[in-house]
Formats: C-alpha cells, sequence, structure tokens
C-alpha cells in the first residue's frame, strides 16, 4: 500500500467524522478511507480520539487563517469586515455535508469526554473574540463580549435549522440577524449584506459541491465567492 502523510490522514478522517460523527466512524473506515492497513494508522494515531483532536485543530487552523483574521485586519473599516467575516464564514458552511463538524463535536463528546472540552472551547472563544474585537468600539469590552457568543450561537443555530430542513436561506437569514448587532451603520450593512445572501441561495443548489478553498459552486456555472 502507498505511503501516506499525516495531514492527508487528518484531512480524510475530517470528512468521514462530518458525514458519520465520531460513534459511526471507525478506525477501520479510516483507514480504508486512507488506502492503508490498520496498522499503519495506529502508527501515526494510537486511538481515534488523537484523531479526533488532529480533527479539531485542522479547522480551527484553517479558521484562524482565513476566517478570524478578517477581524484583525488594518486594510478595511469594522463594517467592510462585518460583510468579509460574514461572507466567508457564508461559504465555509453553507451547503456543507454535515453542517459544523465542531458543533456536532461538542454535543457528542463534552459531556463522556472531558479532554475535548478546551479544544473546542479554544475555537469558540476565538471566533466570539474576533466578533467581539470588532464592536468593542461601538459598544464596549463587556458588551461586544455578550454580543460577539450571541451571534456565534445564531450561526450554530442556524447551521443545524439548515440541515434540518435542507433550506440555505435560514442560515442566511441569521447571519443577516447576526450583523444587526453592529449598532450605527447596521441598516445599511444588514441591507447590503441581506441582497448578498438571498442572491446566492436563490441561485444555488443545495447542497453545493465545495472545492478546497471552499467555494460555492452554483447551477449556473458560477462561483462564489470570487477570488
Amino acid at each position: 500500500m502507498a505511503k501516506i502523510e499525516r495531514d492527508e490522514i487528518v484531512k480524510r478522517a475530517t470528512g468521514l467524522f462530518r458525514i458519520g460523527g465520531y460513534d459511526d466512524t471507525s478506525m477501520a473506515q479510516i483507514a480504508d478511507a486512507c488506502g492503508i492497513r490498520k496498522a499503519s494508522l495506529y502508527h501515526h494515531f494510537p486511538e481515534k480520539d488523537g484523531l479526533v483532536l488532529a480533527a479539531i485543530e485542522r479547522i480551527h487552523d484553517h479558521f484562524r487563517e482565513h476566517i478570524f483574521a478578517i477581524a484583525y485586519s488594518n486594510d478595511t473599516d469594522a463594517k467592510q469586515r462585518l460583510y468579509a467575516l460574514c461572507e466567508a464564514t457564508f461559504g465555509y458552511f453553507n451547503g456543507r455535508e454535515g453542517g459544523c463538524l465542531l458543533g456536532n463535536f461538542t454535543l457528542a463528546l463534552t459531556e463522556r469526554a472531558p479532554r475535548f472540552q478546551e479544544p473546542l472551547r479554544s475555537y469558540f472563544d476565538d471566533w466570539a473574540k474576533a466578533i467581539a474585537h470588532l464592536l468593542t468600539p461601538e459598544h464596549g469590552a463587556g458588551k461586544a463580549r455578550d454580543l460577539a457568543f450571541d451571534s456565534v450561537a445564531h450561526v450554530q443555530g442556524a447551521i443545524m435549522m439548515m440541515r434540518l430542513y435542507n433550506d440555505p436561506n435560514i442560515f442566511a437569514g441569521r447571519l443577516i440577524r447576526a450583523s444587526r448587532c453592529f449598532h450605527k451603520f447596521t441598516l445599511k450593512t444588514y441591507r447590503v449584506v441581506g441582497s448578498i445572501w438571498s442572491e446566492h441561495a436563490e441561485r444555488a443548489t443545495f447542497p453545493r459541491t465545495m472545492d478546497s478553498r471552499h467555494r460555492l459552486h452554483h447551477s449556473d456555472g458560477s462561483v462564489w465567492p470570487q477570488s
């Protein structure tokens, strides 16, 4: 059997966890997906929990680099960063099979496996901190923190309902509501972001095909977000 790099094992395992969850994804399935023997898989990861932790880290790293970092850019004002942050979040989750894997892990694992609590909290804390960073100048640190956690909770609930009803408009609507906490430029941003979500939700075929850059491929052949 061909050799496979550790990062590729984590990538393929992450895909299986999205579809089957923790309990219904076995080490044998992961080994098969990687084209290696179980013994080779156990050489890299002696237990499934190690693969789960690696999957959490992989997703967290992606969000830090490509989504949360948007909030800390000094190239644009807060309104534009809000727009970009919403766009990146929508582009990552909308139509993604399995929804939010780290949200799924949180529901399934944190009570029975406390070792996962810290890395999962770190992910959601970083998400809320990114939003709070944009809100603090308008609202102050305390209120910004509360609003940020509310926004993350709205998005997570929207992902769950989008999956249940197979309707991307649910997700789009909750993202729009989350943007309302930006006070002075709320209404204008609400309208702009709302028009964008409506346009892309109407043109999209659910579920969508996602490429390695997490861009949406629509039924008319267009790709969003544009590079």
